[in-house]
């Protein structure tokens, strides 16, 4: 009797999260911000602010146009038209914006030759850029 219902247990388990895994799906937040609302209702108390790509995953529709989602280990409703299908990922690199020289003066150069009157380069000026590629599912 035990190895039965443990059986249907481990079967009705297996079918809960087959069932999640086919529903859920990846999202990101395409607005400035948005909250994550404890409830689905604009009153409801914000659990916090999402930020612009951010990436979650829709658990449920859920009325009223509000979705049941999880971000980070948490657990809220966000509202449909605040994001998009698809998972955005972030790339970051660098560009030479010039070079600090050996002598202590600087060029706004950036390619061979930079500082070889001056000792060399000692470092290279840059500047932080990020691109964000939307993946679809």
């Amino acid at each position: 009797m035990k190895n039965h219902i443990l059986i249907i247990t481990l079967i009705f388990v297996g079918l809960v999260f087959s069932t999640l895994a086919q529903t859920a799906q990846n999202y990101y937040v395409s607005v400035s911000y948005a909250k994550l609302r404890q409830r689905p209702t604009a009153d409801a108390e914000a659990k916090r602010t999402l930020k612009q790509y951010d990436n979650l995953i829709v658990l449920q529709k859920v009325e009223n146009e509000w979705l049941k989602v999880s971000y980070d280990l948490d657990t809220g409703y966000i509202l449909a038209n605040q994001v998009c299908l698809g998972k955005a990922i972030y790339h970051t690199y660098y560009v030479r914006t010039g070079a600090q020289c050996r002598d202590g003066s600087s060029s706004s150069s950036t390619g061979s030759g930079t500082c070889s009157h001056h000792g060399g380069v000692a470092y290279w000026l840059t500047n932080k850029k990020t691109s964000i590629e939307i993946l679809k599912d």
